[in-house]
Formats: C-alpha cells, structure tokens, sequence
C-alpha cells in the first residue's frame, strides 16, 4: 500500500494502524515490516523514510514510522494494542486510514 498510496476501491492512503491483542506484538509487526524495508534493496527504489523539510525523519519510532514513495506520497504506520485509547490519525483535512 505505501509503495503505491492508494487502494482500490478507497482512495489514497495516508494512515495505516496495526491493531493487535498487545502493544508489544503490534509493535514487532511494526519492526517485521521495517525490517523487511531494510533488507530489501527494491523496496528501497520506490520507498524512504519520510523526511520533513529540512530533511529530518518524520518518523522511525518503535509504534510509529512513515515512508515516502517514490511519487511523494507519505503513508503513516502506527502500531496500537488492545485497550490503548486513540483519538484517531489525521493528515491535515484528510482523516480516513487502513486498519490492519
């Protein structure tokens, strides 16, 4: 999804959350997909770490990361357990996002 934005169906795609039964093993599906980002030299051709204007890494936390396709979309991912609260993900006006 984050290599190309958008999903059939439902539009772009600015936030992703990884719900699981934990924190912890949200987190480590987390860190699985980073770590398959850092071991794949092809993902690395169509994504990046997302960067803020002057160039610092939006996001690359153990519940939160962000990647930048090669278009410059920017897919935000966050890990989240059972029974944490969340208010909700946003991207300015844009407040739709993918649960996994």
């Amino acid at each position: 999804m984050a290599a190309h934005g958008t999903l059939p169906y439902f539009g772009a795609v600015h936030n992703l959350v990884i719900f699981s039964a934990t924190i912890d093993q949200a987190k480590e599906q987390l860190k699985s997909i980073k770590d398959m980002w850092d071991a794949n030299e092809s993902l690395h051709n169509v994504l990046k770490l997302a960067t803020n204007r002057d160039g610092s890494v939006i996001a690359n936390k153990v519940d939160y990361i962000a990647f930048e396709n090669s278009d410059g979309h920017v897919t935000h991912i966050q890990a989240k357990g059972a029974g944490q609260s969340m208010r909700g993900t946003s991207k300015g006006a844009e407040n739709r996002y993918c649960s996994l």
